[in-house]
């Protein structure tokens, strides 16, 4: 077998090789744009960009409003735990309580009551931070501390 011989087969060979590749191209290309031409493919690029962006913009929303309301939400009440007692202790029963309305921050309201016979008298005493600047009594604190567990577990 010549040179020129082997040289042909490989040309031959080669050519067929490329002329597989141009079909397996001409085949994904024909898929890729059925039924389109290269203008309707450009729109549709450009369409699903524009959609796109319409997405983004559609999520900076979203989380601008997810940030108020779970803004909102921390300065919501979120439990209150309360405490019966008894503040006097030769007569009556727990019909007095004290109950914490204390935000996440630590804002809020300790609403005291005290029942008597007699009467019934109610105390509001503000807080801020989980520190009130009124003096506490042993019953508040306590509401006061289990307030401030259940914003710290949360």
């Amino acid at each position: 077998m010549s040179i020129y011989t082997i040289i042909t087969i490989l040309l031959v060979l080669t050519t067929l090789g490329l002329s597989y590749l141009v079909y397996t191209l001409n085949k994904r290309v024909t898929l890729l744009l059925r039924g389109k031409n290269a203008q309707t493919l450009e729109g549709s690029i450009h369409a699903i960009l524009d959609e796109l962006e319409r997405v983004h913009q559609n999520l900076k929303r979203y989380e601008k409003t997810f940030d108020e309301h779970n803004s909102r939400i921390k300065d919501s009440i979120k439990s209150v735990p309360t405490l019966r007692f008894n503040p006097f202790y030769d007569s009556g029963g727990n019909q007095s309580f004290t109950a914490a309305f204390i935000t996440e921050k630590g804002d809020g309201v300790i609403l005291s009551s005290l029942y008597s016979r007699e009467k019934t008298s109610v105390f509001a005493k503000p807080v801020y931070e989980f520190e009130s600047e009124f003096e506490l009594t042993q019953e508040e604190k306590t509401v006061l501390q289990q307030a401030h567990k259940q914003a710290n577990s949360q």
